[in-house]
């Protein structure tokens, strides 16, 4: 369950990220305030979203959750020296 959220955290900031390529540049276009000031909210909401996706990938990697592929392909690299 907690990689699926993760992936959902992860959808999230895309679409906020989309939003944030597009909004602000087009009310600066039209001369909208209100499209422009979704600027900052929008950055501080894709970093909320990619921080608790970092979170989750971390603690997939502690728990060694195969389930998540990344973790499966990286389990046993560590060198011993």
């Amino acid at each position: 369950m907690v990689p699926e959220l993760g992936h959902f955290a992860l959808i999230l900031a895309f679409c906020l990220s989309v939003l944030l390529a597009t909004l602000p540049i087009v009310g600066a276009a039209r001369g909208n305030v209100l499209w422009m000031s979704f600027a900052r909210p929008l950055t501080a909401g894709i970093f909320v979203f990619l921080a608790l996706c970092m979170i989750i990938l971390g603690y997939a990697f502690v728990t060694d959750d195969f389930s998540v592929q990344f973790v499966a392909s990286h389990y046993g690299t560590r060198r011993e020296t």
